[in-house]
This record gives C-alpha cells, sequence and structure tokens, in this order.
C-alpha cells in the first residue's frame, strides 16, 4: 500500500494504480512556456532554473512591476510551489 503523505512529499501522482512521478525537465518547459507567452517581451528573456518544486528566476528587467509579473506568472504554474526572484531590476 502506497502511503499517500509520503507522495505528496515526493510530488508524486497516482493514476489507476500505477505510480507517475512529475519529471524536472516537462515542469522547467512548462515553466518557460509562461514566459515565452507573457505580454512583455522582456520576461521573454529572463533565465529560469527548476529544481523540484521550486523556480529560480535570474536576468534583469527594467522595473519592480516586470519583476513581480515575473514571479506571480511562474507561481501559477502547477507544481510549481517556491519561486526564488533573483531578478534585478536595473
Amino acid at each position: 500500500m502506497i502511503h499517500t503523505e509520503a507522495l505528496h512529499r515526493r510530488r508524486t501522482i497516482v493514476r489507476r494504480g500505477t505510480v507517475e512521478t512529475n519529471m524536472p525537465a516537462s515542469l522547467h518547459i512548462e515553466v518557460r512556456e509562461v514566459l515565452a507567452a507573457a505580454p512583455y517581451a522582456e520576461l521573454r528573456r529572463i533565465g529560469c532554473d527548476v529544481l523540484g518544486g521550486t523556480a529560480t528566476l535570474r536576468g534583469s528587467v527594467r522595473s519592480f512591476f516586470l519583476k513581480q509579473m515575473a514571479q506571480h506568472l511562474v507561481g501559477q504554474v502547477r507544481d510549481i510551489e517556491l519561486v526564488k526572484n533573483e531578478l534585478q531590476v536595473v
């Protein structure tokens, strides 16, 4: 029997008796797609690393608004639990 709490901690999904683990690569692709579809061109050029459920934003933007917008967009991605916003406002 699979313990549900352990599954949640490992970010694992149970479907029809099989266990599927979320692949970091697919989550990274999903985050990149969200940024690529951003209404602000600057956000399409920022760097993003994904490790587990944590996304780290890197690079520079020209306003605090854009920094917050990037954080908000990435935070909306399913399975992203934490956004480390290391963007610099220049």
